[in-house]
């Protein structure tokens, strides 16, 4: 664990700060970018109001200073005084138009040359920008005519001529504030919506970053486990969500530890009762040169039960590195591994539970004896405990059936059943078993073998009337 501890860290991101500087960048970036988009787009609007509304003032002053020429008695002004109200309206001419005749009241005597003509009572928003841009690059050396309609008495329409230069400077003016304005509006926006953002995502999402990285690297640390905020959104979940998982994860990583440590303690454990095994295996063979009948009976059982318990023993640190063994298969007559069986799950002469081999006499299948004895013994204590714990009495019945793909042998018992609780978790192994203080190995154990053969183990049926498990073993070729 330490040296895989070692790789993650130094796998790990040198600077976190450097990351994160990172993406609170690109987030002011992309803020500036859009803030920045909209100030652009509003700006040709903005110019094209600006042009339309010098338009209408120019057209304002040229009507009135019409209006003042029609106050003298004949309408007649002198050319000093006409340039006056020429210059103080800012245009070259006026023309009205009344009952479709057109009147020049005022003009210059050496005009500008008219290049564009705007008809304000019939251009549309588009090529009113249009022509905007147009006249914000002009050279500003003609003069524009512009018609429309007057605000004030003295004619149906007035026609006048603007120069250009005038209007060309207004509207550089105009556009250098409005741009100078507008991203100083635009930075305002951009850092009160960056600091809003970083505030609300990009902070949490920093938390969740220092907190992940800081788990992976002292996960048995548990002040490294996430504590959730109280928000309710997507981030919030994902604390949570992030807070349960490293629970979980440093659980697993306790157990592991312990199961470790169990392990070093079984291998000693192994060691020693291998040596008391093999005494005896010695003491047992003497026993089976006896003449007592009875002597000669149970030599063999316990001669065999010795070599199981010796077998196991040599087998466990394999067991503990690299799961079972491979099966080694070979033909098995069923009934009689399952005689076998019945001498050593427990059951006591005194006993009211029967144990019935309802097997075919000839069935053979094809397995490791040794594992699957295992498998059968695992089995049947259980149900004998059971039934020992709850009713003191009743009956365990193995059977097997056979078809053209699979061999199915059921073990049933008409104990007490298997609580809901423990259902989900009945094949894992130092899970709370079906019995007080049990770890729950015997059915992982059974589970193992059996899947090492090609097979499973489910659990068919249980309740107030008993439980049911069956084996399905496919044929082996």
């Amino acid at each position: 664990m330490t040296a895989l501890r070692m790789t993650e860290q130094s796998s790990a991101p040198k600077s976190l700060n450097d990351r994160e500087f990172s993406l609170s960048v690109k987030l002011l970036l992309v803020t500036l970018a859009f803030v920045t988009l909209g100030v652009l787009l509003t700006f040709p609007p903005l110019i094209s109001g600006f042009r339309t509304a010098w338009f209408e003032r120019h057209l304002d002053a040229g009507q009135l200073a019409t209006l003042a020429l029609e106050a003298t008695p004949d309408n007649i002004v002198s050319y000093d005084l006409e340039q006056e109200l020429l210059a103080n309206a800012g245009v070259v001419s006026v023309v009205l138009v009344r009952n479709d005749n057109r009147q020049l009241i005022l003009y210059q005597q050496t005009p500008l040359p008219i290049s564009n003509t705007f008809d304000l009572r019939s251009e549309g928003w588009l090529s009113s920008i249009a022509h905007s841009f147009v006249l914000l690059f002009s050279s500003g050396d003609d003069a524009y005519r512009i018609i429309g309609i007057p605000r004030h008495a003295g004619g149906g329409v007035v026609e006048v001529v603007i120069p250009a230069m005038p209007l060309r400077l207004a509207m550089e003016d105009y556009a250098g504030e409005v741009i100078a304005i507008g991203f100083f509006v635009a930075l305002i926006a951009a850092l009160v919506l960056f600091f809003s953002l970083r505030y609300m995502f990009v902070v949490p999402m920093q938390r969740l970053t220092i907190n992940m990285v800081g788990f992976r690297q002292q996960p048995e640390n548990a002040n490294s486990v996430m504590k959730p905020s109280k928000r309710r959104d997507e981030i919030g979940n994902a604390e949570r969500e992030l807070s349960v998982m490293q629970l979980g994860i440093r659980a697993t990583l306790g157990q592991r530890s312990r199961l470790a440590a169990l392990g070093e303690a079984v291998s000693k454990i192994n060691h020693d009762l291998r040596n008391i095994l093999t005494t005896a295996q010695l003491i047992g063979d003497r026993l089976s040169d006896a003449e007592d009948p009875t002597v000669k009976r149970l030599s063999p059982l316990l001669l065999s039960s010795v070599d199981r318990a010796i077998a196991l023993c040599t087998s466990t640190l394999s067991y503990g590195q690299a799961g079972e063994t491979p099966p080694e298969r070979k033909s098995v007559n069923l009934a009689a591994l399952i005689s076998d069986v019945s001498q050593s799950v427990g059951l006591e002469p005194e006993t009211d539970i029967r144990w019935c081999n309802d097997v075919p006499p000839d069935m053979i299948i094809n397995i490791d004896p040794d594992q699957f004895f295992r498998v059968l013994l695992n089995l049947g204590r259980n149900a004998v405990q059971a039934l020992q714990e709850e009713k003191k009495s009743g009956t365990i019945t193995i059977s097997a059936t056979s078809d053209e793909t699979d061999t199915k042998v059921r073990l049933r018992d008409n104990g007490p059943g298997i609580p809901d609780h423990i259902r989900d978790n009945l094949f894992k192994a130092f899970t709370r078993g079906t019995r007080h203080n049990s770890l729950g190995l015997g059915l992982s154990i059974a589970n193992e073998l059996v899947r090492g053969h090609g097979g499973h183990i489910e659990l068919e049926s249980t309740g107030p009337e008993g439980t049911v498990f069956c084996i399905n073993l496919p044929h082996h070729e």
